[in-house]
């Protein structure tokens, strides 16, 4: 009984061991950060498109395929672009991020299909951007033995959230409109940058972003 207790104890006392090695390492709580608030309120595409394509474009199941595709192609585009230069920075990163918020709440706001193409290809881009760099600080600064828990850590925030996240975009969306709902979440996401540029700013004050 003994040793299956300390078994399904493990991966709880692993959990917190890496809990709180990233508290205590800013340059691995600030890309965590931000993925905790981007991927709850920002990183929704299966619910975003639906509502920008079914209540702002009111386009039908090809422009819905048309937004689709035009997401895929800037996160293409980024991938591409992150593979030439794969280097991850927090520079990268806050810019990534900022840009992908900025557009998600912009995005509700066009009525033009094409336009609406043009700034979800953008936002593909950023996505990857800030994303890849948030991996890469994280697959590069994790001590090896901690490197599992952290990278289960960076999922958990970034697509476990998700259920969260389409939660509060659906209801915002219900009581309000989807253009206010996005732009909402937009500003969320913001905030969220903007607690780990303070945190990092505070706990950092003399490292400079490569």
């Amino acid at each position: 009984v003994k040793q299956t207790t300390r078994r399904n104890d493990a991966p709880i006392e692993q959990l917190i061991e890496g809990l709180k090695y990233a508290r205590n390492t800013p340059v691995i709580l600030v890309p965590l950060i931000i993925i905790a608030a981007v991927g709850t309120f920002g990183y929704n595409f299966s619910v975003v498109l639906p509502l920008v394509g079914g209540f702002v474009l009111h386009t039908d199941a090809a422009g819905f395929g048309a937004l689709s595709s035009a997401f895929g192609a800037g996160s293409l585009i980024g991938a591409l672009l992150n593979t030439l230069n794969g280097k991850g920075s927090v520079r990268r990163l806050m810019f990534g991020s900022i840009g992908f918020s900025l557009l998600l709440a912009v995005l509700p706001f066009s009525t033009d299909l094409r336009l609406s193409m043009g700034l979800l290809v953008l936002q593909g881009l950023c996505g990857v951007t800030f994303t890849t760099a948030a991996s890469t600080l994280i697959q590069t600064t994790v001590p090896d033995q901690l490197r599992g828990r952290i990278t289960s850590l960076y999922f958990l925030l970034f697509a476990g959230s998700t259920p969260i996240g389409a939660l509060v975009i659906g209801s915002l969306s219900d009581l309000l409109n989807v253009p206010d709902a996005l732009l909402i979440c937009g500003i969320l996401c913001l905030v969220g940058i903007a607690i780990s540029a303070i945190y990092r700013q505070r706990t950092l004050p003399s490292s400079v972003a490569p």
